[in-house]
């Protein structure tokens, strides 16, 4: 849910929250914000829900079209910027260095 939290981060925030409102509230507190966080994720499913049965085609045609605007980027400043970069940095072969074909102990 936080990719960017880690362990450390939540050790501290525990503590944090051990301090500021002590080991009696801190229990009944994380049991609310659960509640909370269930309760609005159900809003959230059945909003959805509802909107999809609402409109359902028209939400199919904008899931479509964000398809396309993945694969087609439209900002020029994205595409000339590309554009640029492949000039500027042309493709490194993977060829193999050139051998000598004289043996130099031959005599």
């Amino acid at each position: 849910m936080f990719p960017d939290i880690g362990g450390g981060e939540l050790l501290g925030l525990a503590v944090l929250g051990l301090i500021l409102f002590g080991p009696d509230r801190l229990p009944k507190l994380a049991v609310d914000a659960a509640r909370v966080v269930r309760k609005l994720r159900i809003m959230y499913a059945n909003a959805s829900a509802d909107l999809r049965s609402q409109v359902g085609d028209e939400l199919q045609i904008f899931d479509e079209f964000r398809e396309v605007r993945k694969i087609a980027d439209f900002r020029p400043k994205t595409i000339l910027k590309n554009q640029f970069d492949s000039l500027l940095d042309p493709p490194v072969s993977k060829s193999k260095p050139p051998t000598s074909k004289i043996d130099p102990d031959a005599t």
